[in-house]
């Protein structure tokens, strides 16, 4: 008896689960009606086997690898006057049809390129976003995805404190944009160059000013997106950056943490396009508020495929204020990026995978205690125009202290070829750092465990700060093998020395590339100090040092600026295979065995 009560009352029990209110902080986006099961495909890229007339709704293209219903085709797709975009309705054997026809005519041969990602599936925007919602006044919610792909044509709004996004899994739950995705532009803040959104969305929505930017929000707390994975590739951008895989505007985030993530971000159809470009976390400002800045920001276990930037991160403090403060004080801590991982395997790339970037309107601003750990970034063989690089940071009006980039490995392209300025396309720099006016500077930063294969090698321009600070810099077991960049390792100096800067340079080994001694021979160097900024007697002095490195394949193996600011360099247990050094005659060489 007692098992034949409990039996009958199963399906009422059923019933009252799927009807009864959240009561464990989850709030599940299938309970609230989306339903995840859109369809996506990988890029296609091809050519017309034959050409094709203004007025035709077919075409025959020379493979149909990725080409589905659904699917968004791009014919001509580096040519603005004969670009065409159409959606597939049928494919037969070679031949494709499309939703309408072509206005355009197009030759045989005619490029065509399938950005890949949504073609089919139930639009979950406004289902998720109703989890969203109720989510919004519980401190302790978790929004949560379940394994499979949701489609969703505008932002999903994550701008709440104290919520946690979370999936199944970054391979397992996939959040993919329709081709049209957009966002209500009376309701998302404006910058000084147009208005971001993102997939995942951190702003709240308000209506932009009249005229001018948006002023800064409150400062976002404690927000956590993981397990899950974001495709842009079918969306379109109407303004360059105006929506990414997560950003913001104009908002301090503050203990915000994305840990397990991947995207999924395509590529743009040519070196100059604006409509495909997209990045996977995107911050233009994070915001001006002295007493609220953004610090804690921790993104572990980052995949990205493609794309023109990972992790973007800029600082715009003052920019949201008119007029411009005379003093920016402005304070971004806490930065940690552990175990990112790139793969570049499309063309016209052009980019830097990580960018972390000081930047007041006036000076005063800093960006400070920064970790970039782990770092692997392969650029496939099959890349020849374009390239990437691996981290770059950059400060102007800005100050930049305490800066650890280690254990990253870098793999550029074989296969692509020299600029007339002499930069090699289909590679990058693993690491390098700009300064970009006498009012900033970067001190205490460390680069060491570097493994690097076909780069441009790593760089920095060398300035201490703006009130005659040293500078402090340290590469350290670096190995930069088959090097393109007519430099292995070169630093520039921004301001006079200081009699107390710390440069070394230790356990670095660097080999060139045979087509680099071709194209640049004589001016080919290894280790490289020369002052910038127009002024000769800019340089470093104070403890500065070369030790412990092996420089293979350079007619200069050594070249320090003579007659500057580079005085009394040291040199010890240096080798090279071939050339001469050339340098200032202050520097103070030791175990050199030529």
């Amino acid at each position: 008896m007692h098992v034949t009560k409990l039996l009958l009352l199963t399906p009422s029990l059923a019933l009252l689960a799927a009807i009864a209110p959240e009561t464990s902080h989850v709030y599940d986006v299938v309970r609230y009606g989306a339903k995840c099961n859109a369809v996506t495909t990988g890029g296609a890229h091809t050519t017309l086997a034959r050409a094709a007339s203004p007025g035709a709704s077919s075409v025959t293209m020379a493979s149909v690898a990725n080409v589905v219903p659904g699917a968004q085709i791009y014919l001509d797709p580096t040519v603005a006057s004969t670009q065409e975009v159409r959606y597939v309705r049928a494919v037969s054997g070679g031949d494709v049809t499309f939703s309408a026809p072509l206005e355009r005519a197009h030759q045989a041969g005619a490029v065509v390129y399938g950005s890949g990602g949504y073609v089919s599936g139930t639009d979950d925007t406004a289902k998720i976003n109703a989890a969203f919602a109720a989510a919004a006044n519980d401190p302790h919610a978790t929004v949560l995805f379940p394994a499979g792909t949701c489609a969703i044509s505008g932002p999903l709004n994550a701008s709440v404190s104290g919520l946690t996004v979370a999936g199944a899994g970054m391979h397992a739950t996939m959040i993919v944009a329709m081709p049209g995705f957009a966002y209500d532009p009376a309701r998302t803040p404006r910058g000084l160059d147009g208005q971001y959104a993102g997939m995942l969305w951190t702003d709240l929505p308000e209506p932009p000013p009249a005229r001018g930017i948006s002023k800064p929000q409150p400062p976002l707390q404690h927000l956590t997106i993981r397990d899950l994975g974001l495709d842009t590739r079918a969306g379109i951008q109407k303004h360059f950056y105006n929506y990414n895989a997560i950003s913001g505007f104009a908002r301090a985030m503050q203990w915000f943490t994305v840990r397990n993530v991947f995207f999924e971000l395509g590529a743009p159809l040519s070196f100059t396009d604006l409509v495909k470009p997209f990045t996977g976390i995107n911050y233009i400002v994070l915001a001006y508020d002295p007493a609220n800045s953004s610090h804690d920001l921790t993104f572990e276990n980052i995949e990205a495929h493609n794309g023109v930037g990972t992790i973007q991160l800029r600082q715009g403090a003052g920019y949201t204020v008119a007029p411009c403060p005379p003093v920016v004080h402005d304070t971004i801590t806490g930065i940690k990026i552990l175990n990112e991982h790139d793969t570049i395997d499309l063309n016209d790339i052009e980019d830097d995978r990580i960018v972390l970037t000081a930047k007041g309107c006036n000076p005063g601003a800093e960006m400070d205690d920064i970790l970039v750990s782990g770092q692997v970034v392969t650029v496939a063989p099959s890349v020849t125009t374009g390239g990437a690089n691996g981290l770059k940071i950059e400060a102007a009006n800005a100050m930049m202290r305490n800066v650890q980039y280690t254990d990253a490995q870098y793999t550029g392209s074989p296969s692509g070829s020299y600029l007339p300025s002499g930069t090699r396309i289909g590679s990058g720099n693993p690491f390098g750092a700009l300064i970009f006016d006498r009012n900033s500077g970067m001190t205490n930063v460390v680069v060491s465990h570097v493994r690097a294969v076909n780069s441009e090698g790593v760089g920095a321009i060398l300035r201490g700060g703006p009130a005659g600070e040293p500078v402090s810099l340290t590469f350290d077991d670096l190995t930069l093998t088959n090097g393109y960049a007519p430099t292995c390792v070169r630093l520039s100096a921004l301001a006079p020395p200081s009699g107390r800067d710390q440069i070394h340079v230790f356990n670095v080994t660097c080999s060139s590339a045979p087509e680099a001694r071709a194209r640049f021979g004589n001016n080919l160097a290894g280790i490289f100090f020369l002052p910038t900024g127009g002024v000769s007697t800019n340089g470093v002095s104070g403890d500065v040092e070369i030790r412990n490195s092996r420089l293979t394949g350079y007619s200069r193996p050594l070249f320090i600026y003579g007659g500057g600011g580079f005085k009394g360099v040291v040199v010890d247990g240096v080798s090279w295979d071939s050339g001469r050094p050339a340098v200032d005659p202050s520097t103070i060489m030791r175990n050199t065995p030529h």
